[in-house]
């Protein structure tokens, strides 16, 4: 009977060890389950955001650059060219010239991706490509305005 209690008390001990060496192993794997799930999701996340952000268009402050020439200095008779966007990417264009709005006006570049004529408004000529994303120009294209009546240019470079 003793042996009998002797078995009996050990074979106790050995599932109470035993059940608790299987607890101890089932919180390890829960927690390591748990870590790789937090760092599946980081990761997801990550990517999901890397996504997310190629496909969205970065938004950016527009830079504006302003180039003028004066052709005449006793009179102070003028082109300038303002040119609004970030980078190499333009937004906007416009020519400004001090002759009548019956001028003929040409907005282009030197690579020869824009060459747009008209006749100046209130003696400005505005083209804008904001509502399509704007337009992008090669790095060291210059974007210039002519008064073709008066055969007068003014020229910005773009730069990234």
């Amino acid at each position: 009977m003793l042996r009998g209690m002797l078995t009996a008390a050990a074979l106790c001990a050995l599932i109470g060890s035993a059940g608790a060496a299987a607890a101890s192993t089932e919180t390890a794997k829960t927690v390591v389950a748990k870590t790789a799930t937090t760092t599946t999701a980081t990761t997801q996340t990550q990517a999901q955001t890397t996504a997310t952000r190629a496909v969205q268009p970065r938004l950016v402050r527009p830079f504006t650059g302003t180039g003028c020439h004066t052709y005449d200095y006793w009179s102070g008779a003028h082109v300038c060219i303002t040119v609004v966007g970030s980078g190499l990417n333009v937004q906007s264009v416009t020519g400004e010239t001090d002759g009548p709005d019956s001028d003929w006006g040409r907005l282009w570049d030197t690579a020869g991706v824009i060459s747009i004529y008209g006749h100046p408004y209130n003696h400005n000529l505005t083209v804008s490509w904001a509502s399509g994303g704007g337009v992008w120009l090669a790095n060291g294209d210059n974007f210039c305005f002519t008064d073709t009546t008066m055969n007068q240019t003014a020229c910005l470079t773009i730069r990234n």
